[in-house]
């Protein structure tokens, strides 16, 4: 249903793979946090350097968002 609702209005649809680690990596510096689980509901980045402290929900959208804009470039197409 939001794939042809997006592509009615014109709107790229693209969907990350299963496995894609939205909610394990921090948005701002790319670090894994392999250990990361569900009832942790605040994403604390392990890397040393970032130490980026942030929502897991609203860190999970931020990667989402950075994956369908690189998919994007990659294809060709404008933002």
């Amino acid at each position: 249903m939001l794939q042809y609702k997006a592509e009615r209005k014109g709107k790229h649809y693209i969907v990350a793979d299963r496995y894609f680690p939205s909610s394990k990596q921090c948005s701002q510096c790319g670090h894994l946090h392999d250990n990361l689980s569900l009832s942790n509901r605040v994403y604390v980045c392990q890397n040393d350097t970032c130490c980026t402290k942030i929502d897991r929900d609203y860190n999970a959208g931020l990667n989402l968002k950075h994956y369908g804009i690189r998919v994007l470039k990659e294809q060709g197409m404008a933002l």
